[in-house]
């Protein structure tokens, strides 16, 4: 079995006898696993340092040719941790104030030996707490961003992860505003936060010396004064731009699955549209017109006279108008033999023109070869929805079209000079919008709307070219 280590190992300097059988006794019977090692002279002391390695030193204050300041001055020399106790007859206030400045841990008179237990175990956890600060520290350190600002931002404190990471020097980043490191990034309710002295938590992205940018994660502690008024600010934060990376390409990654599955949702509701539309072309509209000719039939051997025949003769004719017309709205247009420009102009004579709406179509630098048959179709629909929204709502007099292509990106505006709205973010509420947002969405485009009483409306679409 091994021998058991002693608990605590005590250094006594000291050239009474008595005193030290005194001191012994006194620790024993608090801790009674103390091994101890006495001496009264600078070899004996030297030599104490090197074999013994004592956790605690009680020393006089003076011996023959040695002193406690000496001693002292020897030990913090060779190791600055180890507690060092004056046990002594008498001391000056002068003297005691001299030897804790110099590194003493604190003193005991010996007509108030009875304390010096107290004191032993008091000073060994004020070491033990100092011990636990600086591991902290340091595994604060080895793992953390750490920077300290005074109560204005100016930093006083950054730690070497901070330096390394951010790739300013310690010189550069002290006495500089915290701003230095957040690129003008930075989130305001943090700072109204700790100024009122409360803890504050979040992220933020910061800017290094080199331009790049990285995210922390960061927790902001306010050290508060006698008033409670913050005057030090230590931010603790762990760089979390791997994680952010990651975040965002599984984001794309499920918005690219997302417009994927909007794709063919719309090109399901464009092949029913299609079957629809033909459906109505084809055999609705062939019911139709063969009833309008029975009925003409039967009005013309009446001669003309009966009311309720030529009722049922306009109201056939009106139904075959109005099952043209929807079957046209359903069917895709033939982008194949027709640019779009052709299929805007056929769209807006059909659905503006004829209620009296003037349309110009405008076209800057456009080239349609750099438009797919499926962005085409999109953008077809798109104004299909917004032809309709005119008609029902604009009141409108003109509308212009303007189609570009420039820097790879499509832009297409439509402008009428109707009674515009109050609320344009009221229209990002309707379904119209919507379906326009997902035609154009797939193609990473997006819509956008301007408006105000009196001043028209203008819808605005952009697309990227050089996606596809």
């Amino acid at each position: 079995m091994s021998e058991k280590k002693p608990h605590l190992k005590i250094l006594i300097l000291e050239d009474n006898r008595f005193d030290v059988i005194l001191i012994k006794e006194l620790i024993l019977s608090e801790k009674k696993d103390t091994e101890f090692y006495c001496t009264n002279n600078r070899k004996g002391y030297l030599e104490a340092l090197d074999i013994f390695t004592p956790d605690i030193i009680l020393s006089d204050n003076s011996f023959p040719q040695f002193t406690a300041t000496e001693a002292l001055g020897i030990l913090r020399k060779r190791s600055g941790d180890i507690p060092f106790i004056l046990v002594t007859g008498s001391m000056s206030d002068e003297m005691a104030a001299h030897l804790i400045e110099e590194g003493a841990n604190g003193y005991v008179l010996k007509d108030n030996i009875a304390k010096l237990p107290i004191t032993i175990e008091s000073v060994l956890n004020k070491k033990r707490a100092a011990k636990a600060i600086i591991d902290y520290q340091y595994a604060l350190n080895q793992t953390a961003i750490v920077t300290i600002t005074n109560r204005q931002g100016i930093i006083i404190y950054a730690n070497d992860n901070c330096c390394r990471i951010s790739g300013y020097s310690e010189a550069e980043l002290i006495a500089n505003n915290h701003h230095i490191l957040h690129g003008g990034f930075y989130q305001t309710d943090a700072w109204l936060v700790i100024e009122s002295g409360v803890i504050w938590q979040g992220e933020f992205l910061n800017l290094s010396k080199n331009g790049s940018h990285y995210w922390v994660n960061t927790i902001i502690i306010p050290f508060n004064d006698e008033n409670k008024k913050p005057f030090q600010y230590l931010a603790i934060s762990n760089d979390i731009s791997e994680k952010k990376i990651l975040e965002q390409v599984l984001m794309q990654q499920q918005n690219n699955e997302q417009l994927k599955i909007t794709a063919i949702a719309l090109a399901a509701q464009e092949k029913d549209r299609n079957i629809i539309g033909q459906e109505l072309h084809d055999n609705v509209n062939q019911l139709l017109v063969a009833t309008k000719l029975q009925i003409s039939l039967l009005i013309e051997k009446t001669g003309g006279t009966n009311e309720l025949l030529q009722l049922c003769n306009k109201n056939i004719c009106q139904a075959i108008e109005e099952n043209r017309k929807i079957a046209h709205i359903l069917i895709s247009p033939n982008l194949e033999t027709d640019t779009l420009t052709q299929q805007l102009k056929k769209l807006t004579e059909s659905m503006l023109a004829i209620t009296g709406v003037k349309i110009r179509i405008e076209t800057i630098f456009f080239d349609e070869s750099l438009l797919s048959r499926p962005q085409k179709l999109a953008l077809f629909h798109i104004s299909q929805e917004q032809c309709s929204n005119i008609v029902k709502h604009a009141s409108a007099k003109n509308v212009l079209i303007t189609i570009q292509t420039s820097d790879d990106i499509f832009k297409m505006s439509i402008a009428d000079d109707g009674q515009g709205i109050n609320n344009v973010d009221d229209t990002t509420k309707g379904m119209g919008l919507k379906n326009m947002a997902d035609h154009i969405g797939i193609f990473h485009g997006s819509v956008d709307t301007i408006s105000s009483p009196g001043c028209g409306f203008t819808l605005e679409v952009e697309m990227p070219l050089h996606n596809f």
